[in-house]
């Protein structure tokens, strides 16, 4: 009983033993803050390549093998990884595309704890439409012979002189460089 008694109150080596009982603790929580962002940046790669190759597909559509085959080489040139054929699905009647990906993500410090890879998975879909029945857009074309003079004026007619101009690099560009009237 003496014994328990100065055991219970000598308190040298507790930083010791709190310390290697938070380790884990610790570790646990560095191991989930750096893996979980490793795993939320791959996810967003994943969806990233996914809108990107359907966006690519659809505007194949509506050639099937074309659409597939684009879409799947844009997949692969932005995830860095070969993407099956079967995950890709044409809708050639309503002119839709969809890529479907599930993918492995390796973890750093987390396999120290028994999670060694964490299943992501990314869905994009896309539909080829026309325009219909586009209304005061004209497309702006200035010829590479017109001189990029600063004081030119160049003047722009549509219907009703009603235009939409759509600006660009190119076209700010000129607008800077040039007077244009609208």
């Amino acid at each position: 009983m003496k014994l328990v008694k100065q055991i219970l109150k000598d308190h040298k080596g507790q930083a010791v033993v709190l310390f290697v009982l938070m380790i884990p603790v610790l570790w646990g929580g560095i191991g989930l803050a750096v893996d979980l962002g490793y795993v939320m940046v791959q996810k967003q790669k994943l969806q990233d390549s996914a809108d990107f190759a359907v966006l690519s597909g659809a505007q194949k559509l509506p050639d099937a093998s074309a659409a597939i085959s684009i879409a799947a080489h844009v997949f692969n040139n932005n995830y860095g990884e070969a993407i099956p054929v079967e995950n890709i699905i044409i809708d050639v009647n309503s002119l839709t595309i969809k890529l479907h990906h599930t993918d492995k993500v390796s973890l750093f410090f987390m396999p120290l704890l028994g999670v060694n890879e964490v299943s992501i998975s990314a869905e994009a879909k896309a539909k080829s439409a026309v325009i219909y029945k586009p209304s005061a857009l004209i497309p702006l074309s200035i010829p590479h012979t017109l001189p990029v003079v600063k004081g030119i004026e160049v003047t722009l007619w549509g219907q009703d002189k009603k235009i939409l101009v759509i600006l660009g690099l190119s076209t700010r560009l000129l607008m800077e460089k040039c007077k244009i009237k609208i």
